[in-house]
């Protein structure tokens, strides 16, 4: 994105906060908003450009200058809590994963306290997608999702996830023999996002094809 605006001759300057809270899991939340509220420190400088752009929640602090404020969803808080279950309501298969991976000491519990801290987000992420001049959806889902936050239709933009032509190389690639499966992304690293990227249906699925080599690319 900044490498197209800087194509049209804008100017774009990023910045990123330094200071972080050491808090414990259930203060998670206010300690990532905090994180951002930093970036004041730099807000004479911010201030001198022509509008703020930032993901989900990250523009709050600015909210309260004179000065347009876009924010960008790749995806919702809110939505995460809505489709990640907890573990006793997983189904049975995908449920005895996530005992194996406790008894082998992958993860120290089935249900970490991150709920709570991801509702302050969720709820601060609805008071700047409402508050914000223009709103960036990167999915109709996304979109949908702040329409049920009361977001006005109007603010909203869909622009699909992944539509820069920048980042590929369109060439042709030989595929191998012998099949393999390859996992893309991030697995994340506690219990909450294990169960959002739904590690176990990762394992479930790979331990049904043990002669089969597994690859993951982050």
């Amino acid at each position: 994105m900044s490498l197209k605006l800087k194509e049209s001759n804008i100017e774009v300057k990023n910045f990123y906060p330094r200071v972080s809270l050491d808090a414990p899991v259930h203060l998670g939340g206010l300690k990532n908003i905090l994180f951002f509220y930093s970036l004041l420190e730099k807000r004479k400088e911010i201030l001198t450009y022509s509008l703020v752009q930032g993901t989900t929640y990250t523009p709050l602090p600015f909210l309260a200058y004179n000065i347009p404020v876009i924010a960008h969803f790749g995806s919702t808080t809110k939505g995460f809590l809505q489709s990640t279950p907890l573990a006793n309501n997983l189904e049975p298969a995908l449920k005895k994963v996530w005992y194996e991976l406790k008894k082998v000491k992958a993860i120290k519990e089935l249900n970490i306290k991150t709920r709570r801290p991801l509702r302050d987000i969720a709820e601060v992420e609805e008071y700047v997608a409402s508050k914000s001049e223009a709103v960036i959806a990167t999915s109709l889902k996304v979109k949908n999702e702040l329409l049920d936050m009361g977001v006005n239709e109007e603010k909203i933009h869909l622009i699909y996830n992944a539509i820069e032509d920048y980042w590929f190389n369109n060439e042709r690639v030989d595929f191998l023999k012998e099949p393999n499966i390859v996992f893309l992304g991030r697995i994340g690293g506690d219990a909450f996002n294990l169960k959002l990227k739904d590690v176990d249906r990762l394992i479930h699925l790979y331990s049904h094809f043990p002669e089969i080599k597994k690859q993951q690319s982050v």
